[in-house]
């Protein structure tokens, strides 16, 4: 072995040989890099998938949750029942709702139990109401008359 090639001889290098020599290192990584660059971006995909299907079940969830909820509740005076969930059409069962109008041109009505909103135009007279005593207890509008109606 010459003198040259013995490690611990030093090596002259300009800078601009340096530089080349770096670019080439960092440009392309080795086989065991990559197989490690490759394992991250699947588990990123499989976790990217994985974050789009929680929100289609939980998007689902929370539409049966609304389709299924009448917006009613028992009276406490009930007895042990009172609060609990009630059919439409229950004699004495009282809205789960409350709101607030932005204007004179929108409202927002909510169920407390499954988060459907509605926002719908008051009439001046629901509009006087609810500046007076508020939205609690309100029945939902009719169909007609709703701007937008979403699930939280």
């Amino acid at each position: 072995m010459s003198k040259e090639n013995q490690p611990g001889t030093p090596v002259t290098l300009t800078f601009e040989q340096l530089k080349e020599l770096l670019a080439a290192a960092q440009a392309k990584p080795n086989v065991l890099e990559q197989k490690a660059i490759d394992a991250e971006l699947e588990k990123e995909r499989k976790r990217d998938l994985a974050r789009v299907q929680l929100a289609k079940i939980e998007a689902e969830a929370m539409q049966r949750k609304k389709d299924g909820c009448s917006h009613l509740r028992l009276p406490m005076s009930a007895g042990k029942l009172g609060g609990h969930a009630a059919q439409k059409g229950t004699p004495g069962a009282e809205w789960t709702t409350g709101g607030q109008a932005h204007s004179t041109e929108l409202a927002t009505l909510i169920c407390t139990r499954c988060s459907a909103t509605w926002q719908f135009k008051p009439t001046s007279a629901e509009y006087q109401a609810i500046e007076q005593s508020g939205m609690m207890g309100w029945r939902p509008p009719d169909e007609s008359r709703i701007v937008r109606e979403s699930v939280a």
